[in-house]
């Protein structure tokens, strides 16, 4: 799971403690859900368009190159992501 998918899963959790605790602003929190989710779909189109210009630039194909190496990277990440969740931190 990369970045934006991971702020976007904490946003989604977190508007819906919102939405549970005043149920007056349950429509303007699914709205903010939905413009959360658009965005992260931005995101992933722009990872493809960078993509698609190195490849285009210098004949190179990097969608999948380091994947191995940053999934390992990734392993840490979303454990000090759960150890701040756990601690309030997040």
């Amino acid at each position: 799971m990369d970045r934006t998918s991971r702020i976007n899963k904490k946003l989604c959790r977190e508007l819906t403690d919102a939405m549970l605790e005043q149920r007056g602003g349950v429509n303007d929190c699914l709205n903010l859900r939905v413009v959360s989710k658009c965005l992260e779909r931005v995101a992933d189109h722009a990872v493809s368009m960078a993509g698609e210009a190195v490849y285009l630039c210098e004949g190179e194909d990097i969608r999948h190159a380091g994947r191995e190496r940053s999934n390992a990277g990734r392993a840490g990440d979303l454990e000090s992501d759960s150890t701040k969740m756990n601690s309030g931190e997040a």
